[in-house]
């Protein structure tokens, strides 16, 4: 599934299990150019519904999923300019919430109510820095409370605030990323049971990687070169060595790399990246077993040629 900005839309293919995708089937987005979606159950009908910023106009589409891989028309929320998707529960009552940052200086929280439907939480907004981009959710202090972390592009920097585990959150702190960051992502990248953040720089193009200490404090990050251009990440096990890899795409030189991991946080040196051609101007960039051979494959949304581009693992280990 991925958003196409042209048509107002987003599109499905249902994999054939090879690692083809022959079929697409459109939906309206509900608004003016989809940017971001996220699959989550918000009807607990146990069914993937779909939820969609639309960042010039329209809100945020709710469309729900019929459990045969088509959806229903979308729902809309009232939102402006939104950009970054986060998804999760927020307050703890077991139903899925959803945050959008706004591309001004806040991130916008709706609760969900167990029926597909959200309402502003109060307070409906949570601070943040100049043009929040991307947003991530994770407990980031092992409270088990959902925290989420937000790029802030003008501002340079990466606003983290813990959560209250009721739709409101507190204690904030903000990291330097001394460049214009646009992608993050939250994961455990040491196996030390303590989430980590990454969060790629577009203008500088480099990753910085901060590392967690389970309390919500990060120290000062390690530097990874990308590219030209990046713009998402994704970590996997790439090469079956059950330690964590990490993936990104580069708009500007339309190519994806893979960096391996060693399990400490950090990955292969600056030399180290293996590329790999796609599409024009990749923006994201996700892994998955897509032909059933137990190998991490990688899926690429190519913005600029209007493509997908699936590499498989056959491909990625030549």
């Amino acid at each position: 599934m991925y958003t196409q900005r042209g048509t107002n839309s987003i599109a499905v293919r249902l994999g054939m299990g090879d690692g083809t995708f022959p079929n697409v089937a459109t939906y309206a987005s509900g608004g003016t150019t989809p940017v971001e979606l996220a699959l989550a159950d918000f009807n607990n009908d146990n069914k993937l519904d779909v939820a969609v910023a639309n960042l010039n106009g329209g809100g945020v589409g709710i469309l729900l999923g019929n459990g045969n891989g088509t959806f229903q028309a979308a729902k809309m929320i009232a939102a402006a300019t939104p950009h970054g998707l986060a998804v999760g529960d927020v307050n703890g009552d077991g139903k899925m919430d959803v945050l959008v940052s706004n591309q001004v200086s806040a991130v916008n929280v709706f609760i969900g109510d167990g029926a597909g439907g959200l309402t502003a939480a109060n307070p409906a907004t949570i601070p943040v820095g100049s043009v929040p981009y991307d947003l991530a959710l994770g407990d980031l202090n092992n409270d088990g409370k959902l925290d989420v972390v937000a790029t802030n592009f003008n501002d340079k920097t990466l606003s983290i605030r813990l959560g209250n585990g009721n739709g409101t959150f507190s204690n904030t702190s903000t990291l330097n990323t001394n460049a214009g960051p646009i992608g993050v992502l939250i994961s455990d990248l040491n196996a030390d049971k303590n989430l980590d953040i990454v969060v790629v720089n577009q203008t500088a193009g480099n990753a910085s990687i901060f590392l967690g200490d389970g309390t919500g404090v990060f120290g000062n990050p390690s530097t990874l070169n990308l590219g030209s251009g990046p713009r998402q990440v994704w970590v996997a096990d790439m090469n079956r060595d059950g330690l964590l890899d990490l993936t990104f795409s580069n708009s500007s030189s339309s190519n994806v790399g893979v960096y391996l991991g060693n399990g400490q946080g950090s990955f292969t040196g600056a030399t180290g990246a293996t590329l790999f051609g796609v599409g024009s101007t990749p923006f994201g960039v996700t892994a998955g077993d897509l032909n059933g051979d137990g190998n991490r494959d990688l899926v690429v949304a190519d913005s600029g040629s209007s493509t997908l581009s699936v590499l498989l693992a056959t491909e990625l280990c030549k």
